[in-house]
């Protein structure tokens, strides 16, 4: 069978017209953002002359610029999807050059303004959330903060800084860059595209990156991904993009119990929290917390956390210590943890390591074999 080329004749205008195109999509329209470059095509529902001229006065930079600020575009695209929701929709282009070539890397149509709007405001709601404030943040990462936590994140970055109503991309590109870029870029497509997540993969991805914290004693860089995977979470969530069915309420005033939505989460969480506890009291009488190397690597699964809750109670006693309002709580939801259903090895890990990182929120006063109370 004979090989069959193709043609194709444009005429002069015709040829005109797209050049002006490319160059206008080139100048305005053309974002790099963590490590990934693309493009921002509007598709006009109602095509007019009106409607092109209201996205091109929106998006115009000032000719005198010599140089083009990306992060004021995105502002400037952000402000034109809540002012034309209904007139147009968006095309997502991601792209690599490489020499001559141009390969397209991912392709998303049919991105609503309104969905865009709705990703927008809600990163924003929650970057605002009191949970995520500098006063929460100074019991977990020290007086020095400043700020809430984007502002944490960007004081630590030189490169890829985020805004309040845009962290995802950045937060996910941090858990999922060194393991494949692929899946980064698939995940950010499937939110455009309002396609289900699924949770159990993403908390694959978050432990591995946690265990490796752990693992090589990084207690600051551990806490910062436990912040920035709970963030993922709740955005998810509100934005309802989780395939499985979870019990999450997730108000505007967040308190962490929102999220702990069965036994086996609290039961992992206030594990957690009680086993930090006894680390800190080893720190301040040895100067190291030996038990730091039982706890598997943060491999943990219900049978390891149940069999470790004794071992903290006899430590704890050691050292004439106790902490009866957590204790309660572990052992009474370990009795309502249906053995049946409990959870996988990474989200028991998960709500394990998130009650670790959290403790300070929660009262230190614990009780000595006197009955006493102290700090």
């Amino acid at each position: 069978m004979k090989s069959t080329t193709f043609s194709w004749k444009i005429c002069g205008n015709c040829a005109t017209y797209l050049e002006a195109g490319k160059r206008f999509i080139e100048k305005y329209l053309n974002f790099s953002e963590y490590g990934t470059t693309y493009y921002i095509i509007p598709s006009f529902l109602i095509n007019t002359e009106e409607n092109f001229d209201k996205i091109y006065d929106f998006l115009i930079v000032d000719k005198k610029e010599n140089s083009r600020d990306v992060y004021n575009l995105e502002e400037k695209l952000q402000f034109l999807i809540k002012n034309i929701k209904d007139i147009l929709e968006f095309k997502f282009l991601f792209y690599k050059k490489d020499k001559n070539a141009f390969n397209i890397l991912a392709y998303v149509e049919g991105v609503s303004p309104s969905w865009l709007n709705k990703l927008y405001s809600t990163q924003l709601n929650i970057s605002k959330f009191d949970f995520f404030d500098e006063d929460n943040l100074k019991k977990i990462f020290g007086d020095k903060v400043e700020g809430n936590f984007i502002s944490l994140i960007n004081n630590n970055e030189k490169y890829h800084l985020c805004s309040n109503n845009k962290w995802y991309q950045k937060f996910l590109r941090d858990f999922f860059n060194n393991f494949s870029k692929k899946i980064y870029l698939d995940l950010v497509v499937d939110v455009l595209s309002q396609k289900k997540l699924d949770y159990n993969f993403l908390l694959r991805y978050f432990m591995k990156k946690i265990r490796s914290n752990f693992k090589n004693n990084e207690q600051y860089a551990l806490k910062i991904n436990v912040f920035k995977s709970l963030m993922l979470i709740i955005l998810f969530s509100k934005l309802n993009l989780f395939r499985c069915e979870l019990n999450m309420e997730i108000n505007s005033d967040f308190k962490i119990e929102e999220i702990l939505d069965d036994p086996a989460k609290k039961s992992a969480f206030f594990m957690g929290i009680l086993t930090k506890k006894l680390m800190n009291i080893q720190y301040k009488k040895l100067n190291s917390s030996p038990f730091y190397n039982k706890l598997y690597d943060l491999n943990l699964d219900y049978k390891k956390l149940k069999k470790i809750y004794p071992q903290i109670i006899n430590k704890l006693r050691e050292y004439d210590a106790a902490y009866p309002d957590i204790e309660e709580r572990i052992s009474t939801n370990f009795l309502l943890a249906d053995e049946n259903s409990v959870l996988k090895k990474d989200e028991i890990s998960y709500y394990f390591t998130l009650g670790f990182t959290l403790h300070n929120l929660f009262s230190n006063k614990k009780k000595n074999n006197e009955g006493e109370l102290d700090e």
